[in-house]
């Protein structure tokens, strides 16, 4: 997978999180398909630049054209080779020292780092120092090959993705598939105790529920075309769209949407995980009214 497309769900992710004006200073990129992770890395860095900031990147603005031709002054890429340590430490110094004078043309300036998995533990220590406190105006992308290879401590100030090599045709595992059913019947079933029951199956499976919740937004995406008229189109589980579709309003649906993009954003910023589940359940009742 050499290219990316702009419609595979890592991609969609990264848009929501612009659109919401909350996309996180540093992101690590998680794909074994070296080519594919430089891809999606490289769509974030073109969409944080782009002019257009309601459909970027759009790929017609000057920025655009200038990231996707390699020559835009506020991106900078970095690679390592395939030998350890290759990635040297004097490459992270070097955007550190960058990243603290102001952007040339974008509201951006991006420091996109491929093959992270060569640094060094030295190398990554001074990629630390900058994420623990970045200035506003930059932002940090990072790949690797596994996020195994890399510090506990990076991954704490990260944002991560994980990109499979077949992610233009993922499907739902069973396990999400089923969650997914769970929560849209928890959500419009009249009483509370449904939602409470069906949060419990997140409490010790953070990645769970970020697959969930990105679902979700795609299945009452699709029942608001429902209601529109309109066939689901975004969803893997077209049933539970339709199942959303005929039990709530459109204005519930909506609300619940609402709710949706702040959980996704609110587990990019990696914020109290108990606090968020209960923040979901009450949240979503009151977006369906209940």
């Amino acid at each position: 997978m050499a290219e990316l497309s702009y419609t595979s769900e890592v991609c969609q992710k990264l848009s929501r999180l612009l659109k919401a004006n909350r996309f996180p200073h540093a992101i690590l990129i998680e794909c074994a398909d070296e080519e594919a992770g430089a891809s999606a890395a490289r769509f974030a860095a073109k969409m944080l630049v782009c002019e257009n900031k309601d459909n970027a990147p759009c790929g017609m603005c000057a920025a655009c054209k200038k990231a996707q031709a390699g020559s835009h002054p506020d991106i900078t890429e970095y690679t390592g080779g395939n030998a350890p340590r290759s990635f040297k430490v004097d490459w992270v110094r070097e955007a550190i020292r960058n990243a603290y004078i102001m952007p040339n043309e974008a509201e951006s300036k991006v420091f996109v780092f491929l093959k992270t998995q060569t640094m060094s533990d030295s190398a990554q220590n001074a990629v630390l120092k900058v994420l623990e406190e970045p200035p506003s105006y930059v932002n940090f992308i990072l790949v690797c090959n596994s996020k195994t290879n890399m510090l506990e401590t990076i991954l704490s100030r990260c944002v991560v993705f994980s990109l499979s090599s077949d992610d233009e045709a993922s499907v739902l595992s069973e396990k999400t598939e089923k969650a997914v059913k769970d929560m849209v019947s928890a959500i419009t079933a009249p009483e509370e105790y449904s939602l409470i029951k069906e949060a419990g199956a997140f409490e010790k499976d953070k990645d769970l529920l970020r697959e969930v919740i990105s679902e979700l937004i795609n299945v009452f995406r699709d029942a608001a075309f429902i209601k529109g008229g309109g066939k689901p189109s975004l969803s893997h589980v077209p049933d539970a769209a339709e199942k959303a579709a005929a039990s709530l309003t459109m204005p519930c649906i909506l609300k619940v949407m609402d709710v949706l993009y702040e959980l996704e954003s609110a587990m990019a910023r990696n914020i109290n995980y108990n606090l968020l589940l209960t923040a979901m359940c009450a949240r979503l009742r009151a977006a369906c009214a209940r």
